[in-house]
């Protein structure tokens, strides 16, 4: 059995792992906590663990650690497919041995893809597109939304779940007086990165209480987050 969650990146021995008391970074729920990859490991494929530079981790309890194995496969799958590092070819190989072992998510990834025809210098040539929808998106807004949780406690030293609320936007979609009052805010010098610059990330704080997050993964999957105070 063990073996199988390994195979399947799920498994997490509990014997390695530096245990303590506390207050949840991702939830806030107060238990028993380890430290949680924050982006995930399993993003990293194992050869090239040892070039990344003390891997980013947060304070979690036993089910933000352990309970995300699905979404982090299918986010492991994603950043395989779309990302741009040094790594390509051994990513590539990762992310073909995880859905050589995890048939259910290759059959949600066969399901949700398409063909398209792309102009190329080579000419016309028909590429396989992954869509994000219904439970693939689900998936991977969760995977996301708990590197979003992670760091947002490691700026703000604030459990994000108890206080706020998340909400993914896309730049193109919201009025441009908006966008305009968001840039305004925005100071470059604010930026940070993880994990060997594979994670870049700026919060900015508007005069109005939100504070917005624009976050790149692997220099190819872009992201900007509106994180809104709860109404009370």
């Amino acid at each position: 059995f063990r073996r199988l969650w390994r195979a399947l990146g799920c498994y997490k021995s509990n014997t390695m792992a530096k245990k303590s008391n506390g207050i949840c970074q991702l939830c806030g729920t107060h238990g028993l906590l380890t430290d949680d990859h924050i982006p995930q490991k399993s993003l990293y494929p194992k050869q090239i663990r040892g070039q990344i530079p003390n891997f980013n981790t947060v304070k979690a309890c036993a089910k933000c650690n352990n309970g995300a194995c699905q979404e982090d496969e299918l986010l492991k799958v994603l950043v395989g497919n779309l990302a741009s590092s040094w790594w390509d070819g051994k990513l590539w190989n990762s992310t073909n041995s995880t859905l050589d072992k995890n048939r259910r998510l290759d059959k949600e990834i066969a399901l949700n893809t398409r063909t398209e025809q792309v102009d190329t210098p080579d000419g016309v040539r028909e590429v396989p597109v992954l869509t994000l929808e219904g439970n693939i998106r689900q998936q991977f807004l969760l995977a996301m939304e708990r590197i979003v949780k992670g760091l947002f406690f490691q700026e703000f030293r604030e459990v994000l779940t108890l206080t706020r609320i998340i909400s993914l936007y896309h730049p193109d979609a919201i009025h441009p007086n908006k966008l305009q009052y968001i840039r305004s805010h925005f100071n470059p010098s604010n930026w940070k990165e993880v994990n060997g610059g594979t994670c870049k990330y700026v919060f900015t704080e508007l005069a109005n209480g939100e504070i917005v997050l624009y976050l790149i993964l692997f220099n190819s999957i872009k992201l900007h987050y509106a994180i809104i105070k709860q109404a009370t």
